[in-house]
């Protein structure tokens, strides 16, 4: 079986698209599937069709629908979700997939770096604070004399991640209903779900521009938020009422950038959406995993020390 497959979305981000494919085809491993999902035309200049498939979606595509279209056109074990404008390092694939053969890992996580000044960490990763954001790992640390461990149950940075292809089948893809922001956190929390953990590679590099990281105030970004929530919410009072801090303390972030109503009624609209379609549920069984993801700090064990650099 084809080991990797790499599926690069563009999700409007199409003059970013060589400068990702550059990097993959110069550092990527020798057998090395690339699929491109397309939101738009692309003229293919210097005649790639044949060494990378291109799967033309259209307009409105999103990294959930791209992920599901790249996964079932795979082959690979494995891919590597990389959106359009990240780039990859030297020996990223090879250092991921030292993790392959460990049945336990379902998603392993590269370091992001920061591409305006690569000797800073964009995120070691992600946790997630069940008030209901996502949280950078380590953004803005120096990587010079930084120590980095092989962290489990990370939830991957925008910039991408490795997942099992066979199992992220089995399990149904990713939720085309979920926004940009919340759809790699998502489907990571399906492996946890499904008894699987993820792996942080700190000799896995990717260099992302913090630029492209879904970010906003406006209705779209507060629905989305809002039904992430909801689907893993363990429903616990303290849990709710620390979302609802978040919540006051987000509407008033809105105020001054004009987007107050719309984020009340993207959050309004998130809530009734999820009750709806039955998202708002207990999912005791993933409050252990919700607890011990990347958001708690204690020390690895020495096996699970890496060097950065």
């Amino acid at each position: 079986m084809l080991r990797l497959s790499v599926i690069i979305p563009v999700v409007r981000t199409l003059p970013r698209l060589e400068d990702t494919l550059v990097s993959v085809l110069e550092y990527g491993p020798d057998n090395c599937q690339v699929i491109v999902v397309l939101d738009q035309p692309y003229s293919d200049p210097y005649g790639l069709e044949g060494e990378i498939t291109f799967i033309r979606a259209g307009e409105g595509l999103q990294l959930a629908r791209a992920l599901n279209l790249g996964c079932r056109a795979a082959s690979g074990e494995w891919i590597h979700f990389l959106p359009c404008g990240n780039l990859v390092a030297r020996n990223w694939a090879e250092n991921a997939l030292a993790h392959a053969t460990d049945r336990r890992i379902g998603v392993i996580v590269p370091l992001t770096v920061d591409a305006r000044d690569e000797s800073r960490i964009l995120a070691a990763g992600m946790g997630y604070d069940n008030a209901g954001r996502l949280v950078h790992l380590q953004r803005g640390v120096s990587l010079e004399g930084t120590t980095l461990a092989h962290r489990s149950r990370v939830l991957p940075h925008f910039s991408g991640a490795f997942f099992r292809r066979d199992t992220l089948l089995a399990l149904g893809g990713a939720d085309e209903s979920l926004g940009d922001g919340w759809v790699l956190a998502d489907v990571t929390l399906q492996f946890f779900r499904a008894g699987f953990v993820s792996v942080l590679e700190p000799t896995c590099v990717v260099r992302g521009d913090p630029a492209l990281e879904p970010v906003g105030y406006d209705y779209a970004a507060a629905r989305d938020a809002e039904r992430f929530f909801w689907r893993w919410s363990d429903r616990r009072g303290s849990t709710i009422l620390r979302h609802l801090a978040l919540l006051t303390g987000q509407t008033l972030a809105a105020l001054p950038r004009g987007q107050l109503w719309p984020h009340v009624a993207g959050r309004l609209a998130g809530w009734r959406g999820s009750a709806a379609t039955g998202l708002v549920k207990n999912n005791g069984t993933l409050r252990s995993a919700i607890r011990q993801n990347t958001c708690d700090r204690s020390p690895p064990e020495a096996s699970y020390i890496a060097k950065a650099g």
